[in-house]
């Protein structure tokens, strides 16, 4: 029996799933949040560059979500806290950003 095989099993599709849901959830919120600040804006022109990093900053909280989602089911306690760990460390880019200023 080959243990390196690379079949989709159903452990690993639910890993995929979960991970890939965390990224859209992230996405789908990253845009919500760029459309309600274009809608509550006394100036609504947007850089691309913004859009793109809070976008991008949301997707990539999205997917750590799904992976220690992930992690909680198949792994111990210690990758479940390393990978929460490196969600904070990157979540504090998207919520101390622009903000960090006032």
């Amino acid at each position: 029996m080959d243990t390196t095989s690379t079949a989709l099993t159903p452990a690993r599709a639910y890993g995929v799933r979960t991970v890939l849901g965390g990224l859209l959830v992230g996405l789908t919120y990253g845009v919500a949040l760029r459309a309600w600040m274009r809608l509550v804006s006394t100036e609504p022109e947007f850089s691309w560059s913004g859009t793109g990093y809070i976008v991008g900053a949301f997707a990539v909280l999205g997917t750590m979500a799904g992976l220690v989602t992930v992690a909680r089911v198949r792994r111990g306690p210690r990758t479940v806290l390393a990978l929460r760990l490196v969600g904070i460390v990157l979540s504090l880019g998207c919520f101390l950003a622009a903000g960090i200023a006032m």
